[in-house]
């Protein structure tokens, strides 16, 4: 099952005039296509993917499948309530017919929905069995994601945003349950929906003068950061109940939806409340975050670590950059989220390009941090990689070092790898963990 050419048939033989010509120019496995290339994460909508049968034709038991990656939150699809959500059928369509060809025989088609239909990464799939009967080279299968056609709401997406979220076809030609990948997967890009609400993140607890790096990001309504939003922000900071910072700065308005403020005053020891708000009549919330000023904390700053990731070189979505510069839009640390072993690849063509912060590098010490095994971990490697999946078991973080009291090698950021469900999302979806770095005392 390849797409070698084909040579012409020797000797004498009975088909449809111009049949081998046809055939000849098609993909032998066939094609599929959709109209749609872009959908907003979590929006409903029918999605109809159509599969043109290529040059083989789909004998009596054949069967298809559109299958995309077991982590997907992508609402589960049902064939039994035509008018519920969710509905997924199939649809046959005959191709033309060349002078003296025979039209299909097949009778009907059954669509069914599997979570491991397909194998891995590619498992979750809606399969499509040939009942009774053949396909001509031409005809076409058409699948509707979400069929509206009986009054349903269609299909609830993805609610993460992923570059290149995929569908991949398989076919069965005749039936044996030996399946391939038909060639030009069915491409989307999920991005953020519109804006819900603002994120404010800060240290959690620093000492009197010490730099309290404070970022904004907005967010759809399922914790996404928004794109391409130059909103007008207000920022206010107050100690106890007396206004102690007032300012208004724009987000970025290319790429994520972020901004960083270091300019809060944090001489006078107390409670910190900082809060930011969409400037204007605004329907997007406000958020607030606190911030502890303590003589007595142990370091300038504490810093703590949540990450868990899977990217697309393994199993997972999106690209291991993509994902820890994502990680770096979050976090309170100025320390990089980037391993030595990407820091010098370069991203895909049209990725964003990486917000993190230029400081980090003068924020690192010189020194290495004792591993637990007793090799040392240069202090630039802000994280350690286990696999290129970013599923380590454990990692440590060099911290800021401290003017006064800190240990000789600077705080020592304890980082590990435990799933954690993004804000606004339901507990029992099947998600990939989005990475998070936050300060807690």
């Amino acid at each position: 099952m390849t797409d070698a050419p084909r040579r012409p048939p020797q000797g004498a033989y009975v088909a449809p005039e111009g049949y081998y010509e046809l055939t000849k120019a098609m993909p032998f496995l066939g094609a599929a296509r959709c109209e749609i290339s872009e959908i907003a994460a979590g929006s409903w909508l029918e999605l109809v993917l159509d599969y043109e049968v290529g040059a083989s034709g789909l004998a009596d038991g054949a069967w298809i499948k559109a299958a995309f990656k077991f982590y997907s939150d992508w609402a589960l699809f049902q064939t039994t309530n035509p008018g519920g959500e969710n509905y997924v059928s199939a649809e046959y369509r005959a191709g033309p017919l060349l002078p003296g060809q025979e039209p299909a025989t097949v009778r009907s088609l059954l669509c069914r929905f599997d979570q491991k239909g397909h194998e891995r990464p590619f498992q979750k799939a809606v399969i499509v069995d040939i009942v009774d009967g053949y396909l001509n080279p031409g005809d076409h299968i058409v699948i509707r994601l979400g069929d509206r056609r009986f009054g349903g709401p269609g299909t609830r997406a993805q609610t993460f945003v992923e570059k290149d979220f995929k569908f991949r076809f398989y076919v069965d030609p005749v039936g044996t349950s030996r399946f391939a990948a038909v060639p030009g997967d069915i491409v989307l890009q999920i991005v953020a929906n519109d804006a819900h609400h603002l994120i404010v993140t800060a240290p959690r607890l620093i000492r009197p003068g010490a730099d309290l790096p404070v970022r904004v990001r907005l967010e759809d309504v399922w914790g996404n950061t928004c794109w391409n939003h130059g909103e007008r922000i207000e920022l206010r900071a107050a100690l106890g109940v007396a206004l102690v910072y007032a300012r208004e700065a724009d987000l970025s308005a290319e790429g994520w939806a972020i901004l960083r403020i270091d300019d809060i005053p944090t001489e006078a020891p107390g409670e910190l409340t900082i809060g930011a708000r969409v400037a204007g009549d605004s329907a997007v919330a406000p958020d607030k975050t606190f911030a502890a000023i303590d003589p007595a904390a142990p370091v300038d700053r504490i810093f703590y670590g949540d990450l868990h990731v899977h990217s697309d070189d393994t199993i997972g979505t999106n690209d291991t950059v993509y994902n820890l510069t994502l990680a770096a839009t979050s976090p309170v640390s100025t320390c990089s989220a980037t391993p030595p072993m990407i820091s010098r690849s370069r991203p895909r063509a049209g990725a964003p390009p990486s917000p993190m912060c230029a400081r980090s590098a003068s924020m690192a010490p010189s020194s290495a941090i004792p591993a637990r095994n007793g090799a040392a971990i240069p202090a630039r490697a802000a994280t350690t990689m286990s696999s290129s999946s970013a599923t380590a078991n454990r990692c440590f973080l060099q911290g800021a070092r401290a003017k006064t009291r800190a240990p000789s090698n600077g705080a020592r950021i304890w980082a590990r790898m435990r799933s954690r469900p993004a804000r606004g999302r339901s507990t029992n979806s099947t998600q990939p963990t989005r990475m998070i770095l936050k300060a807690i005392c």
